[in-house]
């Protein structure tokens, strides 16, 4: 597992920005099996196969930018944008059923007022399709594939009251 990091401020701490990039290389030493085919059992080794559910990239970045302002009570203004991605991840030892690379890209407008600070943001943008778990099974007899699909477009407003 290799995982980076960079985080900073820029102009005059008005940038807020980072990035994040994992590695990760995780694949089956020593696996072997058996698995039902017609009215019997075939031996099958998943040696150097990847490990379902570990997707092999992650990253993640956002850059959010404030702008001072004096107009009444509102003290800023803050525009920022977000991406998350991630790489192709198996769901199954033998490396043939899997979740292409997807990424989904946020982004929010802040006003903060002191007393409070009000938040307009959106999820998933380009309502992108993905699964964040998926599986198949054979228990009643017939190949069925179970998923749980990510969130689509997403769109909300935050209230933060500071007392």
């Amino acid at each position: 597992v290799i995982e980076a990091a960079l985080r900073g401020l820029s102009f005059n701490n008005h940038l807020d920005w980072a990035v994040t990039y994992g590695l990760t290389h995780a694949a089956f030493k020593n696996y072997q099996d058996s698995v039902k085919v017609n009215s019997g059992y075939q031996f099958v080794d998943y040696k150097n196969k990847k490990v379902p559910y570990v997707p092999m990239n992650t990253f993640s970045a956002h850059a959010d930018y404030r702008f001072d302002v004096s107009a009444g009570h509102l003290q800023a203004i803050v525009l920022g944008a977000n991406v998350y991605g991630q790489g192709k991840t198996y769901w199954d030892e033998s490396n043939t059923y899997f979740q292409k690379f997807y990424a989904i890209l946020g982004a929010h407008v802040d006003a903060d007022f002191g007393f409070m600070k009000v938040s307009f943001w959106g999820r998933n943008l380009t309502d992108t399709k993905y699964n964040t778990f998926s599986f198949q099974s054979e228990a009643s007899g017939e190949k069925l594939t179970f998923a749980q699909r990510g969130n689509g477009i997403q769109y909300g407003v935050d209230l933060k009251f500071h007392i």
